[in-house]
Protein backbone atom coordinates (compact mmCIF):
# COMPACT_ATOMS: atom_id res chain seq x y z
CA UNK A 1 0.00 0.00 0.00
CA UNK A 2 1.32 3.24 -0.96
CA UNK A 3 1.38 6.01 1.70
CA UNK A 4 -1.48 7.87 -0.01
CA UNK A 5 -3.88 4.82 0.72
CA UNK A 6 -3.02 3.42 3.88
CA UNK A 7 -3.29 7.64 5.24
CA UNK A 8 -6.52 7.45 3.90
CA UNK A 9 -7.81 4.06 4.90
CA UNK A 10 -5.88 4.70 8.45
CA UNK A 11 -8.73 7.48 9.10
CA UNK A 12 -11.62 5.63 7.10
CA UNK A 13 -11.50 2.73 9.28
CA UNK A 14 -10.15 4.79 12.56
CA UNK A 15 -6.88 3.10 12.75
CA UNK A 16 -3.47 4.05 14.25
CA UNK A 17 -1.30 1.80 13.00
CA UNK A 18 1.62 3.92 12.20
CA UNK A 19 1.83 7.53 12.26
CA UNK A 20 2.56 8.91 10.13
CA UNK A 21 2.02 5.92 7.22
CA UNK A 22 5.21 5.10 6.10
CA UNK A 23 5.71 5.44 2.11
CA UNK A 24 4.66 1.47 1.75
CA UNK A 25 3.11 -0.92 4.01
CA UNK A 26 3.12 -4.30 3.81
CA UNK A 27 0.68 -6.67 5.90
CA UNK A 28 2.40 -10.33 5.98
CA UNK A 29 -0.05 -13.14 6.92
CA UNK A 30 1.51 -16.86 7.77
CA UNK A 31 0.00 -20.13 8.79
CA UNK A 32 1.70 -23.77 8.97
CA UNK A 33 2.00 -24.05 12.81
CA UNK A 34 0.46 -23.16 16.19
CA UNK A 35 1.24 -21.32 18.98
CA UNK A 36 4.72 -20.40 20.59
CA UNK A 37 6.59 -21.99 17.61
CA UNK A 38 4.90 -20.10 14.92
CA UNK A 39 5.27 -16.75 17.00
CA UNK A 40 9.03 -16.94 17.38
CA UNK A 41 9.52 -18.15 13.77
CA UNK A 42 7.81 -15.30 12.71
CA UNK A 43 9.36 -12.80 15.02
CA UNK A 44 12.73 -13.87 13.80
CA UNK A 45 11.82 -13.50 10.46
CA UNK A 46 10.41 -9.89 11.14
CA UNK A 47 13.62 -9.41 13.40
CA UNK A 48 16.23 -10.13 10.26
CA UNK A 49 13.94 -7.90 7.90
CA UNK A 50 14.29 -5.17 9.74
CA UNK A 51 18.23 -5.55 10.55
CA UNK A 52 18.47 -6.02 6.65
CA UNK A 53 16.66 -2.34 5.93
CA UNK A 54 14.11 -4.04 4.47
CA UNK A 55 11.19 -2.81 7.53
CA UNK A 56 11.72 -0.75 10.06
CA UNK A 57 8.65 -1.41 11.91
CA UNK A 58 6.35 -4.13 12.25
CA UNK A 59 3.00 -4.42 14.66
CA UNK A 60 2.37 -7.59 14.73
CA UNK A 61 -2.17 -9.06 15.46
CA UNK A 62 -2.44 -10.17 18.59
CA UNK A 63 -5.86 -10.98 18.25
CA UNK A 64 -8.37 -12.05 15.32
CA UNK A 65 -9.65 -8.43 16.11
CA UNK A 66 -6.96 -6.81 15.47
CA UNK A 67 -5.91 -8.63 12.27
CA UNK A 68 -9.07 -7.89 10.94
CA UNK A 69 -8.32 -3.84 11.40
CA UNK A 70 -5.02 -4.29 9.92
CA UNK A 71 -6.70 -6.18 6.73
CA UNK A 72 -9.98 -3.19 7.06
CA UNK A 73 -7.00 -0.98 5.79
CA UNK A 74 -5.89 -2.89 3.10
CA UNK A 75 -9.37 -3.90 1.62
CA UNK A 76 -10.81 -0.55 1.90
CA UNK A 77 -14.73 -1.52 2.16
CA UNK A 78 -15.31 2.24 2.99
CA UNK A 79 -12.96 3.96 0.68
CA UNK A 80 -16.54 5.06 -1.03
CA UNK A 81 -17.56 7.15 1.69
CA UNK A 82 -14.89 9.57 1.29
CA UNK A 83 -14.73 8.61 -2.69
CA UNK A 84 -17.94 9.21 -4.17
CA UNK A 85 -16.70 9.55 -7.65
CA UNK A 86 -14.25 6.42 -7.54
CA UNK A 87 -13.58 4.60 -10.66
CA UNK A 88 -11.56 0.88 -9.90
CA UNK A 89 -8.95 -0.69 -12.03
CA UNK A 90 -7.17 -3.68 -11.83
CA UNK A 91 -4.38 -3.78 -13.49
CA UNK A 92 -1.27 -6.48 -13.62
CA UNK A 93 2.19 -5.71 -14.77
CA UNK A 94 5.08 -8.24 -15.96
CA UNK A 95 7.72 -8.57 -12.88
CA UNK A 96 10.29 -9.61 -15.53
CA UNK A 97 11.69 -5.45 -15.48
CA UNK A 98 13.77 -4.47 -13.33
CA UNK A 99 13.45 -4.30 -9.38
CA UNK A 100 11.92 -0.91 -8.84
CA UNK A 101 9.56 -1.01 -11.84
CA UNK A 102 6.37 -1.14 -10.03
CA UNK A 103 7.12 1.91 -8.16
CA UNK A 104 8.52 3.29 -11.56
CA UNK A 105 4.84 2.75 -13.33
CA UNK A 106 2.94 3.93 -10.10
CA UNK A 107 4.44 7.39 -10.38
CA UNK A 108 4.29 7.82 -13.90
CA UNK A 109 0.49 6.47 -13.82
CA UNK A 110 0.16 8.94 -10.80
CA UNK A 111 1.89 11.79 -13.28
CA UNK A 112 -0.53 11.20 -16.54
CA UNK A 113 -3.84 11.15 -14.32
CA UNK A 114 -3.10 14.29 -12.71
CA UNK A 115 -2.25 15.94 -15.88
CA UNK A 116 -5.33 14.71 -17.39
CA UNK A 117 -7.18 15.83 -14.39
CA UNK A 118 -5.78 18.27 -11.68
CA UNK A 119 -8.48 17.70 -9.36
CA UNK A 120 -7.95 13.91 -9.16
CA UNK A 121 -6.58 11.64 -6.34
CA UNK A 122 -5.39 8.84 -7.52
CA UNK A 123 -4.33 5.86 -4.68
CA UNK A 124 -2.31 2.41 -5.66
CA UNK A 125 -2.38 -0.46 -3.78
CA UNK A 126 -1.34 -4.42 -4.71
CA UNK A 127 0.23 -7.25 -4.16
CA UNK A 128 3.97 -7.48 -2.95
CA UNK A 129 4.63 -11.38 -4.52
CA UNK A 130 3.42 -10.69 -8.08
CA UNK A 131 2.52 -8.03 -10.55
CA UNK A 132 -1.37 -7.50 -9.67
CA UNK A 133 -1.72 -3.36 -9.08
CA UNK A 134 -5.13 -1.72 -7.85
CA UNK A 135 -5.34 1.92 -8.40
CA UNK A 136 -8.75 4.02 -7.34
CA UNK A 137 -9.02 7.30 -9.05
CA UNK A 138 -11.81 9.75 -7.61
CA UNK A 139 -12.52 12.66 -10.30
CA UNK A 140 -15.29 15.19 -9.95
CA UNK A 141 -16.04 16.16 -14.04
CA UNK A 142 -19.34 17.40 -15.42
CA UNK A 143 -18.91 14.58 -17.90
CA UNK A 144 -18.27 11.72 -15.59
CA UNK A 145 -19.20 8.78 -18.22
CA UNK A 146 -16.31 10.83 -20.33
CA UNK A 147 -14.30 11.25 -17.45
CA UNK A 148 -13.96 7.64 -16.50
CA UNK A 149 -13.60 6.51 -20.30
CA UNK A 150 -10.21 8.94 -20.01
CA UNK A 151 -8.98 7.85 -16.74
CA UNK A 152 -8.90 4.15 -18.04
CA UNK A 153 -7.72 5.09 -21.04
CA UNK A 154 -4.59 7.08 -19.24
CA UNK A 155 -3.82 3.93 -16.79
CA UNK A 156 -4.38 1.21 -19.75
CA UNK A 157 -2.17 3.02 -22.12
CA UNK A 158 1.24 2.36 -20.29
CA UNK A 159 0.09 -1.04 -19.40
CA UNK A 160 -0.40 -2.15 -22.74
CA UNK A 161 3.60 -0.59 -23.09
CA UNK A 162 4.91 -2.67 -20.79
CA UNK A 163 2.76 -5.79 -21.56
CA UNK A 164 0.56 -6.01 -18.72
CA UNK A 165 -2.52 -6.57 -18.54
CA UNK A 166 -5.85 -4.93 -18.27
CA UNK A 167 -7.45 -6.82 -15.55
CA UNK A 168 -5.69 -9.03 -13.28
CA UNK A 169 -7.98 -11.12 -10.97
CA UNK A 170 -11.59 -10.22 -11.57
CA UNK A 171 -11.71 -10.81 -15.17
CA UNK A 172 -12.64 -8.95 -18.16
CA UNK A 173 -16.12 -8.72 -17.83
CA UNK A 174 -18.39 -6.23 -19.52
CA UNK A 175 -16.81 -2.92 -18.10
CA UNK A 176 -13.96 -3.81 -19.63
CA UNK A 177 -14.91 -5.37 -22.50
CA UNK A 178 -14.34 -2.02 -24.79
CA UNK A 179 -10.14 -1.95 -23.79
CA UNK A 180 -9.72 -5.72 -23.98
CA UNK A 181 -7.34 -4.58 -27.13
CA UNK A 182 -5.08 -3.07 -24.97
CA UNK A 183 -3.90 -6.08 -23.58
CA UNK A 184 -4.61 -8.60 -26.41
CA UNK A 185 -3.58 -8.78 -30.00
CA UNK A 186 -5.93 -9.43 -32.70
CA UNK A 187 -4.83 -12.64 -33.29
CA UNK A 188 -5.58 -13.80 -29.58
CA UNK A 189 -9.19 -12.04 -29.97
CA UNK A 190 -9.13 -13.82 -33.08
CA UNK A 191 -8.37 -17.60 -31.37
CA UNK A 192 -10.23 -16.52 -28.69
CA UNK A 193 -13.55 -16.24 -30.79
CA UNK A 194 -12.82 -18.93 -33.35
CA UNK A 195 -12.90 -21.84 -29.30
CA UNK A 196 -16.40 -19.98 -28.54
CA UNK A 197 -17.51 -20.78 -31.97
CA UNK A 198 -16.48 -23.92 -31.83
CA UNK A 199 -17.71 -24.73 -28.21
CA UNK A 200 -20.65 -22.86 -28.60
CA UNK A 201 -22.11 -22.79 -31.99
CA UNK A 202 -24.99 -21.74 -30.98
CA UNK A 203 -24.32 -19.21 -28.89
CA UNK A 204 -26.45 -20.19 -25.73
CA UNK A 205 -23.56 -20.16 -23.27
CA UNK A 206 -23.59 -16.71 -21.52
CA UNK A 207 -25.23 -14.62 -25.38
CA UNK A 208 -24.37 -11.40 -25.52
CA UNK A 209 -21.01 -11.74 -24.18
CA UNK A 210 -17.12 -10.68 -25.55
CA UNK A 211 -16.50 -14.39 -26.10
Amino acid sequence: MWQDYFSLLQSVEGSRLFSPAPPLAVIIETEGMSGSGLAAEFGDFLGRAVEAGILTDAPVSRSLKQADAFRAVREGHNLSHVMPHMVNLDVSLDLGHKEDFKEDFVNDCRRALQDGFPNIRALFFGHAGDGNLHIVADHIAPRRDEATHEVHLIVYDPVRRVGGSISAEHGIGMLRREYIEYSRSPAELAVMRGLKRALDPEDILNPGKLL
